[in-house]
Protein backbone atom coordinates (compact mmCIF):
# COMPACT_ATOMS: atom_id res chain seq x y z
CA UNK A 1 0.00 0.00 0.00
CA UNK A 2 1.37 3.38 -0.81
CA UNK A 3 0.55 6.30 0.82
CA UNK A 4 0.83 9.65 -0.85
CA UNK A 5 1.38 13.15 1.37
CA UNK A 6 -0.32 16.30 -0.25
CA UNK A 7 2.73 19.09 -1.25
CA UNK A 8 1.75 22.18 -1.57
CA UNK A 9 4.03 23.82 -3.95
CA UNK A 10 3.26 27.31 -3.88
CA UNK A 11 5.22 28.52 -0.35
CA UNK A 12 6.19 31.31 -1.78
CA UNK A 13 2.94 32.75 -2.55
CA UNK A 14 1.34 31.50 0.94
CA UNK A 15 3.97 33.50 2.42
CA UNK A 16 3.17 36.83 0.36
CA UNK A 17 -0.32 36.11 2.06
CA UNK A 18 0.47 35.61 5.26
CA UNK A 19 2.26 38.80 5.04
CA UNK A 20 -0.76 40.75 3.61
CA UNK A 21 -3.13 39.61 6.54
CA UNK A 22 -1.10 40.55 9.28
CA UNK A 23 -2.61 43.29 12.00
CA UNK A 24 -1.10 46.23 12.41
CA UNK A 25 -0.15 45.44 15.67
CA UNK A 26 1.83 42.19 14.53
CA UNK A 27 3.97 44.24 12.02
CA UNK A 28 5.04 46.70 14.95
CA UNK A 29 6.10 43.36 16.54
CA UNK A 30 8.09 42.53 13.61
CA UNK A 31 9.38 45.92 13.20
CA UNK A 32 10.55 46.09 17.06
CA UNK A 33 12.04 42.49 16.66
CA UNK A 34 14.37 43.93 13.44
CA UNK A 35 15.51 46.78 15.61
CA UNK A 36 16.14 44.68 18.56
CA UNK A 37 16.43 40.80 18.24
CA UNK A 38 17.20 40.14 21.95
CA UNK A 39 13.72 42.21 22.95
CA UNK A 40 11.72 40.76 25.45
CA UNK A 41 8.35 40.45 25.46
CA UNK A 42 7.93 42.90 27.95
CA UNK A 43 10.03 45.72 26.05
CA UNK A 44 8.00 44.96 22.35
CA UNK A 45 4.94 45.66 24.72
CA UNK A 46 6.39 49.03 25.78
CA UNK A 47 7.62 49.97 21.96
CA UNK A 48 4.10 49.05 20.46
CA UNK A 49 1.94 50.05 22.99
CA UNK A 50 0.18 47.14 24.03
CA UNK A 51 0.29 44.88 27.15
CA UNK A 52 2.30 41.74 27.09
CA UNK A 53 -0.62 39.15 27.20
CA UNK A 54 -1.18 40.75 23.61
CA UNK A 55 2.56 40.68 22.81
CA UNK A 56 2.80 36.83 23.68
CA UNK A 57 -0.94 36.04 21.77
CA UNK A 58 0.33 38.01 18.85
CA UNK A 59 4.06 36.43 18.48
CA UNK A 60 2.18 33.13 18.21
CA UNK A 61 0.69 34.08 15.25
CA UNK A 62 3.35 35.19 13.83
CA UNK A 63 5.73 32.17 14.37
CA UNK A 64 2.98 29.89 13.63
CA UNK A 65 2.87 32.13 9.78
CA UNK A 66 6.65 31.23 9.82
CA UNK A 67 7.85 34.84 10.00
CA UNK A 68 9.82 35.07 12.67
CA UNK A 69 11.83 31.58 15.12
CA UNK A 70 13.01 32.33 18.26
CA UNK A 71 16.61 31.24 18.18
CA UNK A 72 18.03 29.70 21.77
CA UNK A 73 16.65 30.14 25.23
CA UNK A 74 13.74 32.34 26.77
CA UNK A 75 16.82 33.76 28.91
CA UNK A 76 19.95 34.58 26.38
CA UNK A 77 18.22 34.12 23.07
CA UNK A 78 16.83 36.24 20.72
CA UNK A 79 14.16 36.59 17.69
CA UNK A 80 15.08 36.21 13.87
CA UNK A 81 12.80 37.80 11.75
CA UNK A 82 12.65 35.13 8.56
CA UNK A 83 13.12 36.31 5.20
CA UNK A 84 11.56 34.50 2.75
Amino acid sequence: MTVWKAVDRDTEKDTEKDTENITENQRKILSAIEQNPSASQEGIAQVVGINRANVAKNLKKIVEMGLVKRIGPDRGGHWEVVKK
